[in-house]
C-alpha cells in the first residue's frame, strides 16, 4: 500500500551553497521514501543530503 510522505531536508550544492529542500513523496514506508529522496538529490548534484523532517501525509487505499 502506498503511502504519502513529506519530506524536508537540506543539502550542499555544486557551488557550495546550503539549499533547503521540501519534497512530496508517494512509497510504501518511510526508509523507501528517504532512499528515494536522496538518490533525486545525489543525481542533480547535492552532497551532504541531510532529512529533517519526514511526516506521512495520508495512506493510498
Amino acid at each position: 500500500m502506498l503511502k504519502t510522505f513529506r519530506i524536508t531536508g537540506y543539502a550542499v550544492n555544486k557551488r557550495g551553497l546550503t539549499v533547503g529542500f521540501s519534497q512530496t513523496i508517494s512509497a510504501t514506508s518511510q526508509k523507501q521514501a528517504q532512499q528515494q529522496a536522496i538518490a533525486g538529490y545525489e543525481v542533480s548534484g547535492q552532497r551532504y543530503i541531510r532529512i529533517t523532517r519526514m511526516i506521512e501525509v495520508r495512506s493510498h487505499a
